[in-house]
C-alpha cells in the first residue's frame, strides 16, 4: 500500500549535482530507528558526492560567484580550487577569502586532492 511507502525521488541541479528527495506518505510509519538511519546515510552519502561532483574553479570570478551565491551554512561550503590559482603572492586567494569574509564564513583549512585543494569553512 503506498500510503505506508516511503516516497524517494532523484533530483539534479545543474549546481549542486545529483540528489534524492524524501517525503513521507501521509500515513506511513517513518519513527522506525532502521528507516531514520538509511534516511540519514543516503542523504549524506549524496550531499558528499555532489560536493565532490563540482568541478575546480580555474578562474577567480568563478569561485567568488559560487560563493556569493552560496547559502548554507559555513561548515557546508566545499570549495575546490585548482592548483593553477595558488600564485606566489596568494592574490587570486586573498580575492576568493574577501568574498568568504563577507559572508560571514572563515577558513576552516583544506584537503590536497590531485590537482586541486578542497577548502572548507567555518563561522566567525
Amino acid at each position: 500500500m503506498i500510503a505506508n511507502k516511503l516516497i524517494t525521488s532523484a533530483c539534479c541541479s545543474p549546481l549542486w549535482g545529483w540528489g534524492l528527495r524524501f517525503a513521507a506518505a501521509p500515513n506511513a510509519d517513518v519513527k522506525s530507528t532502521n528507516m531514520k538511519k538509511l534516511i540519514s546515510l543516503v542523504t549524506s552519502l549524496f550531499m558528499s558526492a555532489s560536493s565532490m561532483a563540482l568541478e575546480p574553479f580555474k578562474e577567480v570570478e568563478g569561485a567568488v560567484e559560487y560563493v556569493r551565491s552560496f547559502t548554507g551554512k559555513a561548515e557546508e561550503l566545499r570549495l575546490p580550487i585548482s592548483d593553477e590559482l595558488n600564485d606566489p603572492f596568494g592574490m587570486n586567494m586573498a580575492i576568493i577569502t574577501d568574498a568568504i569574509l563577507a559572508k560571514g564564513f572563515e577558513p576552516n583549512g583544506f584537503e590536497q586532492q590531485q590537482g586541486h585543494r578542497v577548502y572548507v569553512y567555518k563561522s566567525l
